[in-house]
């Protein structure tokens, strides 16, 4: 089954001024039907708090489907 993967990883400032690393999130999509217009497809989103510093991470787990 074809499927889409995409790893985002988030560059942050802060409003004091601290740049770094944000979250991580990860979508995947199965990809069920394609057509000349367009994919039908299901997947899901995962937010993993990694932000480094401290200042710049969520600080919860989110996880999406769609």
């Amino acid at each position: 089954m074809p499927q889409l993967v995409r790893v985002i990883a988030f560059m942050n400032t802060d409003n004091q001024g601290t740049t770094g690393l944000g979250d991580l999130t990860l979508n995947q999509f199965f990809i069920l039907s394609k057509k000349k217009w367009g994919q039908f497809g299901l997947g899901y989103d995962v937010q993993v708090p990694i932000g480094a510093p401290a200042e710049l991470r969520s600080n919860q787990w989110t996880q999406v489907q769609q």
